[in-house]
Parts: structure tokens; sequence; C-alpha cells
């Protein structure tokens, strides 16, 4: 238990010297002005080199990542068969995916674009599983340097003139300096890093105002994970309104009441008509979303676990815990259609969708992983000012949970798990929403929304 502590302790240490360093280089602390472009990418390239040295550790994600596209390469096998079926017993993958059994009866919940990715680097590694992990992490490595290169490009032809150099390198030092990049790009090797390619390719194509680019770069990021829907849905919508009606601008509170309306209608629709083809379909996916027979509440680290909880453990409600979740997703709708409609067309268009995804993942996403975070940094270059230190917090207070798991993550004590689940909550969310509630009694949220 000590070496835990101890542990969880030194990971904070250094997960706020990151922090400090990441926002020296990007002249957001201590200076005016930003490391040059050259050396953040060299100094990012280091960083993430020395990530290199160890496999993934703090996520099994990206074992399960190897035994997918293994049963693929290896057994030519469905992506989304179970991973208890589609990989024999004696297979080297299969006999440390069973360190999780949880796998064992799920197959890929990603899109054909990652699946693809997973088979071939699954084949290039063969038989040893610690290749196809270091595999993964320097694609990860790859893919985010190349975001943050990408992000530079759109932030340099965004700026005006005489600070385009300034802008290349502070938008390339948030995407690829930031700790969340370091340890869950590279480190932990997650797909949300091919994320981070897709939607520096959009915030390019968004800057040049070439529409059809962007939506093809956010269906690339689809192809890789569902998540990639949320700005794409943003978007989409953002483009219809300013097509159609482009000088309607309607009052936030009317707008707001409407599309409550639109959006719970929309999601008593989607679970009672879509959820039985996802089940068929993609059940892994669709398992996200939960289901009203399910042990448990399908949520973590997020603000709806709380009642949840309550409603499925101590009132002995567990349908009632569902369709308060399903409260929470018509939320993140409303929240979704709101920014859509009222951002202004033109690089504002960015801010808001920044702040949409920030919020939703923030307080609206039930199954909350601080990894999904990395879909948000190509956009922390045009965030609203009143929001950037929140979400740059968030890029930080995600991964703190992890100083928990040293010391906690062989305890199977159900009251010692919730109380966990708890303080892994206020680790993540309390300290972005603490700097959110700062900036609104500071007048700035209502001055930016204006």
């Amino acid at each position: 238990m000590w070496i835990g502590i101890t542990a969880g302790v030194v990971f904070l240490v250094t997960l706020g010297l990151l922090f400090y360093g990441w926002l020296v280089l990007a002249g957001l602390r201590g200076c005016s002005r930003p490391a040059p472009l050259r050396r953040v990418m060299l100094i990012g390239l280091g960083l993430h080199a020395s990530m290199l040295l160890v496999p993934p550790a703090l996520s099994d994600d990206p074992l399960a990542y190897a035994a997918i596209g293994r049963a693929m390469s290896a057994y030519g096998r469905d992506a989304s068969e179970e991973l208890g079926k589609s990989l024999p017993k004696e297979d080297p993958y299969r006999q440390l995916i069973e360190v999780y059994p949880r796998w064992l009866a799920y197959g890929s919940a990603y899109g054909p674009g990652f699946n693809w990715l997973a088979k071939g680097a699954a084949r290039t590694g063969g038989d040893n599983v610690q290749l196809t992990l270091r595999l993964f992490q320097a694609l990860c490595l790859v893919s985010l340097a190349a975001a943050a290169l990408v992000t530079a490009q759109a932030a340099r032809e965004a700026a005006e003139s005489s600070s385009r150099d300034e802008s290349a390198a502070r938008a390339a030092a948030l995407v690829f300096l930031s700790p969340m990049a370091l340890l869950e790009g590279t480190a932990n090797a997650h797909n949300d890093s091919f994320l981070a390619v897709g939607m520096a390719l959009f915030v390019l194509a968004a800057v040049r105002r070439r529409p059809i680019w962007a939506i093809a770069a956010l269906c690339g990021a689809v192809a890789i994970k569902t998540i990639a829907l949320l700005p794409l849905l943003f978007y989409l919508i953002h483009l219809c309104r300013s097509w159609i009606l482009p000088s309607w601008r309607p009052k936030g509170a009317s707008l707001i009441w409407m599309l409550s309306g639109v959006a719970l209608v929309c999601t008593i629709l989607f679970f009672w008509v879509a959820m039985p083809i996802l089940q068929d379909h993609l059940g892994t996916t669709a398992l996200l979303l939960g289901s009203k027979n399910a042990p448990y509440p399908m949520c973590t680290r997020s603000l709806e676990c709380i009642p949840r909880a309550l409603l499925h453990f101590v009132m002995g409600m567990p349908q009632a815990s569902w369709y308060l979740g399903l409260l929470f997703r018509a939320a993140s709708g409303v929240l979704l259609l709101y920014c859509a409609i009222r951002a202004q067309v033109g690089l504002s268009a960015l801010g808001w969708m920044g702040g949409f995804l920030f919020l939703h993942l923030l307080v609206l996403q039930g199954w909350s992983q601080p990894w999904y975070t990395l879909l948000l940094l190509p956009l922390l270059q045009f965030a609203p000012r009143a929001f950037l230190p929140a979400m740059l917090m968030f890029c930080v207070s995600g991964p703190a949970h992890y100083a928990l798991d040293f010391p906690l993550d062989c305890e199977r004590r159900q009251w010692l798990f919730g109380l966990s689940e708890f303080v892994e909550f206020l680790m993540t969310a309390m300290p972005p929403s603490w700097l959110l509630w700062k900036q609104h009694k500071a007048g700035q949220l209502a001055a930016q929304q204006a």
C-alpha cells in the first residue's frame, strides 16, 4: 500500500511539472511568447520518445487493440466478434488478454479505419505482442506530431501577419507538449491520437473555408471512433443553419426550450428505434450506452454517476437510473444544438465547437475517460479565452486520477471501489469546474457569450 501511495505522489508531482512546462513553452505562463516552432517539435519529440522506453502501463486498451488486430490478421475473424471466441486459447495475445477477463466478452468498439490499422500492426508484430504494442505507441507518436504540425499551419493562416509564427508555435505546443498527449497518446497508445489528426485536418479545412474537406476530415475521424460523431454533427448543423438561415439569431432562453423538446424526442426515438439495430450490428458500441438490465450504471468519473449510483444501488431502482442517463444524453443533444446554432460563421465556430466538446466531456459524457480529451487538443488554439484556463486544466486533471490506481487498483471491496470512483470524479472534474466558476464570477463568461 505504501509503495503504491508513494508512486501516486511521484506521479502527481511529475504531472504537475509537465503541466508547468507545457504552459511555459506555449507562452501561457512566465513569458508572453511561446518557444519557436522548431524547438517545440524537438522538445516534443524528445519527451514522446522517452514515453517509448516502457510499453503501455496505465491502460489495457492497447492490448485489446492488439488482440483485435490479431484475430483479424491471423485467423480472419470479424473485428466485432468477441475476443473469447475469435482467439484460440493457445494464442499469445489471448493468454495476455485473459488477465483482463472483461475483454473476452467484447469485440471491437471502433470504426473500420482503426480496425484496419490494428490488423496491420498485429500482422507486422506477428507473435511478438510487445512489438505490436510498441508499434501502436509509434503510430500514436507520429499521429500527434502530424496533428501538431497541421494545427500549427491552421493557426498560422488564421493569425494576423505580425503574429503568425507565434500562433503556429503556440498551436503546436498546445497539441504536442500537452501532458494528455504524452501520457494518453504516446505512453498509453490510445487510438484517440488518430482522432487528433482528423480534428487537425478539419481545423485547417475550416480555416481555409473548405467545408467539403472539413466534412471529409471529420468522416475520417468517425471511421476511427464513433465519438467523432459529435464534432461532425455540430459542423453539419452549423453549416445548415448558416446556409439556410444566415441571419437567424434566436434568443438564448427561447432557443434552449425549443431545443430541449427536440433533443428529448430524438433521444427517445434513438433508444427505441436505433438501439436494437446497434445491439445487433455494433454490440460493443451499444454496450457503452448502457442497458436497463445492466448490473451497474454504464458511467465512470462523471457527474451523472452520483445520482445514478444512488438510484441503482441505494434505492434499488436500476431502470430509473438508466432513464436518468437518457436525460443526460438529451441534455448533451441540447447543448450540441444550441452551440451549433448560436455559433457565428467563421473562426468563432471553432471556439464554439471547442466549448461544446469541453462541456460535454466535463459534465455530460457518462463513460468519461481522460484520453477522450485528445480530440480537443487541436481546438485549444481557437478556444474562447474565458474557457481556455479550464480546458487546459482538464488536460491535466483527467490523467491525475491514475494516482489512485497505484495503491487501489487491486482492491475489490465494493465500498472502496465506489469511494475511489467518487474521488476520481472530484480529481477530474472539480479543478476545471472551479476555474469555470471563477471566470463566471469575474463576468468573463457572460462577456464571451455576448
